[in-house]
């Protein structure tokens, strides 16, 4: 359907990097990464990272008082299992990586807002990731973090 789009240009080490966020009709965002001249040599050796990260988002700390909650699907077969938690201080808690990337659904404990947020690779799932990243208290959705080479464009 119709989008208004958001697209940058990066250069990663020397890599040109196109990021996008496209805002469809009735509200919901597709986030996109793209690599004009490919990667060579990209693995970090780690499945559970991600080789690059496109969006990124802050994890609120224990101590923020974010009353959200979040279930996020994980396990070697997607829905195979499934974590829940409070958002705040989820960067201890919330499953990543190679058998923990799934759906993540982060949600408002007040029933009455039924506001809710999905975050989900919308393309490419056998190499998409997310990575809980502990030193940064971030959140970073990329591509699994063996792939050691990705075709142009």
């Amino acid at each position: 359907g119709p989008f208004a789009a958001t697209s940058m240009a990066w250069l990663a080490g020397g890599v040109p990097i196109n990021t996008q966020i496209r805002v469809y009709e009735g509200g919901w965002l597709a986030f996109s990464q793209e690599f004009p001249q490919g990667l060579n040599g990209s693995s970090t050796g780690d499945a559970t990272k991600v080789i690059s990260s496109f969006p990124s988002f802050k994890l609120p700390s224990a101590d923020s008082g974010d009353d959200r909650g979040y279930l996020c699907y994980n396990g070697p077969m997607m829905g195979a299992n499934y974590r829940t938690g409070p958002f705040a201080g989820a960067v201890d808690t919330m499953p990543g990586g190679i058998e923990g990337t799934g759906p993540l659904i982060i949600f408002s404990k007040d029933p009455a807002s039924r506001a809710a947020v999905v975050l989900s690779p919308l393309s490419s799932f056998m190499s998409a990731n997310h990575y809980v990243d502990t030193s940064t208290s971030a959140l970073r959705y990329g591509i699994m973090g063996r792939v050691k080479s990705l075709p142009k464009g």
